[in-house]
């Protein structure tokens, strides 16, 4: 179970697990806490774990003011200072991992280590059209389906797309 955690202005939702060396998992952008639910559950055995809702997602509220992946990597430091955390074990997952970078550039001291899945350290050309792709799609996309199958393309292998795992068949085209 969760709670509100004041941190520098924002109540950020917070999921704490087990005893142990502080590990903070910082989940992909539009992702809340429980997107670490295997994590929570499989490491609470020997770590503190700490899964948090990032501004706008989940119970986390969206501030009015625009900002930026280092405002979230502030998030993150304000976080781990206001549960007193003195330095944790950091993995970043996605949108996370490009947090978690910035949280070890900008707060060195509160990063023991730093773990990132499907990172990127900076955007390409091919990462750009990926982006205005995914910003384009949602006024286009006929149904909340297709817009889901189309953002979600990427993801899968071919053989997903083919088997219907990925949630469609293409054999009916």
């Amino acid at each position: 179970m969760g709670e509100h955690v004041h941190a520098d202005g924002l109540e950020i939702w917070a999921e704490r697990r087990g005893t142990g060396p502080d590990v903070l998992l910082i989940a992909g952008l539009g992702d809340p806490a429980e997107a670490w639910q295997f994590q929570l559950d499989g490491l609470a055995d020997r770590y503190r774990l700490t899964a948090f809702d990032n501004r706008g997602t989940g119970r986390t509220p969206m501030p009015a003011e625009p900002f930026s992946v280092a405002t979230m990597a502030h998030d993150a430091a304000a976080l781990l200072r206001a549960l007193e955390v003195p330095a944790a074990h950091v993995a970043g997952f996605s949108g996370g991992s490009v947090i978690g970078q910035e949280l070890a550039l900008r707060h060195p001291e509160l990063v023991r280590s730093l773990v990132l899945t499907s990172t990127w350290a900076r955007p390409d050309a091919f990462f750009r059209a990926v982006v205005n792709f995914l910003r384009w799609l949602p006024d286009v996309a006929p149904t909340e389906r297709a817009f889901l199958e189309a953002f979600y393309l990427w993801i899968y292998t071919p053989r997903a797309h083919e088997d219907g795992t990925a949630g469609h068949d293409n054999r009916a085209w």
